[in-house]
């Protein structure tokens, strides 16, 4: 199957999971049944799923921090630009607002620690909004009716 190496989630009877650069789609048994390329161009261990499973989002930093949103089912990937901020992506809410542990992006396209968690609109591209308070923003639990 490959390396597994970060996040994981069932999903279509077996799992999706994060080899640290791209994801990768496999059955319950190992196999390996789909390679998906995200582009993410650093240490991805983090996605989130929209509650259909339709749309899986991922973080890129660099410097053009964006949000990669791919959908699962035709395979087209697009770039949803985020400020000067990325991270780990907690949860997804209509296909439209994104929770990221997020760092804010250096000039040079370095990211510092995840230090605020941030709502993103993925209808208004941008840094979002900052969601404050105590506890570090990975700590975050996100229940969604």
């Amino acid at each position: 199957m490959g390396e597994v190496h970060g996040a994981t989630e069932s999903l279509d009877g077996g799992f999706l999971a994060t080899d640290g650069y791209d994801m990768l789609q496999g059955a319950w048994d190992g196999d390996l049944t789909r390679h998906l390329s995200v582009r993410s161009h650093q240490h991805l261990m983090d996605f989130a799923l929209d509650a259909d499973r339709s749309q899986l989002y991922v973080s890129s930093c660099g410097p053009r921090p964006a949000i990669q949103r791919l959908d699962l089912a035709k395979g087209g990937l697009s770039d949803l630009p985020s400020g000067r901020f990325c991270g780990a992506p907690l949860a997804v809410h209509g296909d439209r607002y994104l929770a990221l542990a997020a760092s804010r992006v250096d000039e040079a396209g370095i990211p510092g620690v995840p230090d605020s968690l941030r709502l993103l609109d993925l209808g208004h591209p941008g840094a979002g909004k900052l969601v404050s308070g105590p506890g570090a923003p990975q700590d975050a639990v996100f229940v969604v009716p």
